[in-house]
């Protein structure tokens, strides 16, 4: 009984800390869940898919098929000058190895209320395995790092840019392109 109190007291604390607002000293990064999603399809938890390539947030990510996670990574409390990093994983679904391209992305659309900037430079995004190559079914976290300098001028309050997977393939064999979308809020 005692464990049981004491656990649930750890819970509640840490979902009263969770829920304090914004924090002065840095970004704040949350993850929104979303289906992990089978190729061709543009990975973003916003757009609906066909429930025959989306598995349920309980089930178990399919081995035989590739997707990547999170679809959508918020960064709230930013500003020029700051860093935040988060992982996206990539998981092979081929049963043989497969070489991906890992980098940023302008977005082809952007979410209600968010802009692209036209102004944004790539070498802000740091990717830290840009060409990993993966073993059959392996799924590997990759990190992401935004890292804007202190003297970039960014105007838009709400931004956002993509971060895309796709498979290397040879030249004149269609590309399949999964994309997890990180949405930017500034101070």
């Amino acid at each position: 009984m005692y464990k049981l109190l004491v656990s649930l007291f750890m819970v509640f604390s840490l979902f009263i800390a969770l829920g304090c607002g914004e924090s002065p000293k840095g970004p704040s990064l949350t993850v929104e869940p979303s289906p992990n999603l089978i190729a061709p399809v543009v990975v973003n938890s916003t757009i609906g898919t066909p429930s025959s390539i989306t598995a349920s947030l309980n089930d178990e990510p399919p081995i035989t098929q590739s997707w990547i996670s999170p679809g959508k990574v918020n960064i709230g409390n930013y500003y020029s000058g700051a860093q935040a990093e988060w992982f996206i994983k990539v998981h092979n679904g081929d049963s043989t190895k497969t070489k991906y391209t890992v980098e940023y992305r302008e977005p082809a659309y952007v979410s209600d209320g968010f802009v692209s900037l036209p102004t944004f430079n790539r070498v802000w995004v740091i990717v830290s395995e840009s060409s990993p190559t993966l073993d059959p079914y392996e799924t590997r976290t990759i990190p992401i790092t935004l890292k804007i300098p202190s003297n970039a001028k960014i105007d838009a309050k709400k931004w956002e840019f993509w971060i895309s997977v796709m498979e290397d393939s040879p030249a004149g064999v269609i590309k399949t392109e999964l994309c997890s979308r990180w949405l930017i809020t500034m101070r």
